[in-house]
């Protein structure tokens, strides 16, 4: 009986064993390694107690190896609280659990895996009662980060980190299924874009601090003449272009951003469309196919990195691409220019969405803690560094402009976030969407044309 009663844990601490942190800087290399011995000790009792087995003579102490990493001085953020202090019932240092989406530390780049480990460890320098316990999490499946917030929150929240990071629509869910926590005054950042911080609030509560962003804009080879951003312009210029058309979970956000533009909307969440608003959007792609500017594959790409490779072969082409594709064809010497996507006005716009910080522990000391863990990574310069070398653009006007080694590319991004719109998830997916992005690849790929295509939205939306 006593056997039992200690194999029936076995199973907890053999699974605990297999939750891996990539990260976890202990205070004390001695403390830890007699802390693995214990472990050890106990789980060759425990197994060898289950099995009936006598155990060996001599046991394998377990060894810790602390790897030295260079740590770089950083600068402080001004808006940055002091340091706080967590009461915590336990000895030892306090822990703090970060989940990172795979998408924004990928395995397999060394250099980004690096640069976190340095920053983080920074952050427990200057907090030597904290640990920070890194953790990897798949994005959009089983196992996900959403996937975990959902089954894990009523039945083992012991299991949920303190903070993680979210996309605008998770964010949105998590709030409506109240797995996240309001930090409405609690943190305040003056050097936030306005069209940024919205990312961050559900019905002007915010639940969020926007960390890296996604934005699209066109690059152009210097042999084409792109005067202006506006469709009459474009189509007269006979820009030959290239867009990611497809989009198999709802409609093109390029093509609804244009349609919100038309119809001077900054993301207003309506189903009611606007019938000259579609139209005007819709001929554009009309006159464009119709002069052989597009041709029919675009309807078969889904993101810009579908098209990488033509753009590589310095392709005559004008493209829809993200800040990572135009960083990485510079990078290799080659000469592009850039412009805001087109419309029917020509102003500057580009859909944003981005990747949110948010508190998941309802604990308001570890609230607290976590925060200040925020706000150390969102210091300018860290934030610069991460976001150059992921690819992807700075929440942050001072990051911004440390962000690259381009000041005009720079500041070609501001102006398209001082006018940047987040586009509503409701009109991402649906009815609506389908039947837009039905109409538009009809009318790209020749099968209707803008006129017919419009009405037919209108008639089924009416039905």
């Amino acid at each position: 009986m006593i056997f039992l009663a200690l194999c029936a844990p076995l199973w907890f601490i053999i699974d605990r064993s297999h939750s891996v942190a990539l990260h976890t800087l202990r205070s004390s290399v001695s403390h830890a390694r007699f802390r693995l011995s214990v472990v050890g000790v106990v789980v060759a009792f425990l197994i060898t107690a289950c099995s009936g087995d006598t155990p060996p003579a001599a046991t394998t102490e377990a060894q810790v190896v602390a790897t030295p990493i260079a740590t770089a001085a950083t600068e402080q953020s001004a808006t940055t609280a002091p340091p706080v202090e967590v009461t915590d019932d336990s000895t030892g240092p306090v822990e703090l659990t970060v989940w990172w989406p795979d998408v924004l530390r990928p395995p397999s780049n060394t250099a980004i895996d690096i640069l976190l480990d340095e920053q983080i460890r920074d952050f427990e320098s200057a907090h030597t009662d904290v640990v920070v316990n890194s953790r990897l999490k798949r994005v959009g499946v089983t196992g996900g980060i959403m996937s975990t917030l959902r089954a894990a929150a009523p039945v083992a929240p012991g299991a949920l980190p303190d903070v993680t990071l979210l996309p605008r629509e998770s964010l949105i869910v998590a709030v409506q299924s109240e797995l996240i926590q309001p930090i409405e005054g609690l943190v305040s950042f003056d050097d936030l874009f306005p069209s940024v911080l919205v990312l961050g609030e559900v019905e002007d509560q915010l639940y969020g601090v926007p960390y890296v962003l996604n934005v699209h804009h066109v690059m152009y080879p210097t042999t084409i003449t792109y005067t202006s951003s506006d469709f009459s312009t474009i189509i007269a210029n006979e820009v030959p272009m290239i867009f990611p058309i497809a989009n198999d979970n709802g409609i093109n956000e390029v093509f609804l951003t244009q349609y919100f533009v038309a119809a001077n909307r900054n993301g207003g969440d309506t189903q009611n469309i606007d019938p000259q608003a579609l139209r005007s959007t819709l001929n554009f792609y009309e006159n464009a196919a119709a002069k052989e500017l597009i041709d029919g594959n675009v309807i078969d790409y889904t993101s810009p990195e579908d098209y990488r490779e033509i753009l590589s072969a310095n392709a005559p082409i004008a493209a829809s691409v993200t800040p990572r594709i135009y960083l990485d064809l510079t990078a290799t010497g080659q000469r592009w220019q850039v412009a805001s996507l087109p419309s029917a006005s020509g102003q500057p716009m580009t859909p944003l969405d981005g990747w949110m910080w948010v508190i998941v522990t309802p604990n308001v000391e570890r609230q607290a803690l976590a925060l200040e863990f925020v706000m150390w990574m969102m210091e300018a310069e860290r934030q610069s560094a991460y976001n150059q070398m992921i690819g992807l653009v700075p929440s942050q006007r001072g990051a911004l402009r440390r962000w690259g080694n381009d000041a005009a590319y720079s500041e070609f991004i501001a102006e398209l976030l001082e006018h940047a719109i987040i586009l509503p998830p409701s009109l991402r997916s649906g009815t609506l969407a389908r039947v837009m992005q039905d109409a538009l690849v009809a009318v790209v790929s020749g099968e209707s044309s803008a006129e017919a295509a419009a009405q037919s939205v209108m008639a089924q939306l009416a039905n």
